[in-house]
């Protein structure tokens, strides 16, 4: 099977050394999805969570969870949506 964007994208996180991706699964996004389930054992997917204050309030997704990735360990944060 020929490659996809989606895989050469994350050929390339695991290039600069990320380990951990952030973010929301969505349609969007189902193709990125399925070139880190063929790289599982490189890249893990840690899915995040949203608390909505209001209809108009919708913040980043998990910016704490990766800027603190980056604060305590040096690695570089990588968040989808």
């Amino acid at each position: 099977m020929a490659k996809t964007v989606a895989d050469m994208l994350v050929e390339r996180l695991i290039d600069w050394g990320v380990d951990t991706i952030f973010g929301f699964p969505g349609d969007g996004i189902n193709g990125i999805f399925e070139a880190l389930r063929t790289n599982q054992e490189k890249i893990k997917f840690n899915p995040s969570r949203v608390f909505r204050s209001s209809e108009r309030f919708q913040p980043l997704p998990d910016k704490h969870s990766s800027n603190g990735l980056q604060n305590e360990s040096g690695r570089t944060p990588v968040t989808v949506r």
